[in-house]
């Protein structure tokens, strides 16, 4: 049975109200089992909660659980707290999103008549024209896949898909989803809360 350090809990006492605690040990146990047991379901991310739980109790001790609360969203990949609630889906897609629109604007920035297709020929007067090299020319010979010399619509998401899943930086290890103890799809402050009292079990 996972524990969490000795030091984090006796911190989180101090914190809190012995009734308040006392209130919430039964759920607080429920909880932990339940983000546990959706650790479990994927790689690496157990191993990635009990990193959590010893940093935390580093963190709770000299900061507090709101301390804490920033450090699972920070394991999450999440920079900042923002607003709550976090739409889950959102916050994990938009690297994939930012990464796609870099690539799909290198691209089109040589489709000189506004067709949504580049040939070969725009490739080459926009490389003059810019005398700088910033991976168009080879997005065009990765997505030129008939080899016509012309990279149309098709080919141009095709490559732009590809080249933003391998070049975008993966989330932290612990996805948010194992903290949404609704399934809603959003990580509320409550959640949040309960979390950070599950985390000192």
């Amino acid at each position: 049975m996972f524990r969490f350090p000795l030091a984090l809990a006796t911190a989180l006492a101090s914190v809190c109200a012995a009734p308040a605690l006392a209130e919430t040990d039964h759920s607080a146990a429920a909880d932990l089992a339940t983000i546990r047991q959706k650790a479990e379901a994927t790689p690496g991310t157990l191993r990635a909660l009990d990193q959590l739980a010893r940093m935390g109790s580093q963190a709770l001790a000299g900061g507090g659980p709101d301390t804490v609360g920033q450090l699972v969203l920070g394991q999450s990949g999440i920079g900042s707290r923002g607003r709550f609630p976090l739409n889950i889906n959102a916050t994990e897609r938009q690297p994939a999103a930012a990464m796609r629109a870099r690539f799909l604007e290198q691209i089109l920035s040589a489709d000189l008549d506004n067709d949504w297709s580049v040939t070969r020929a725009e490739l080459t007067d926009t490389l003059l024209v810019r005398n700088s090299r910033n991976g168009t020319a080879e997005l065009f010979l990765l997505g030129d896949k008939d080899g016509n010399n012309i990279l149309s619509w098709d080919e141009i998401k095709a490559v732009v898909a590809a080249q933003a899943d391998a070049n975008t930086p993966r989330r932290g290890a612990l996805p948010l989803s194992i903290f949404d103890f609704d399934g809603d799809g959003q990580l509320s402050q409550e959640e949040l809360d309960r979390t950070v009292r599950a985390l000192s079990q």
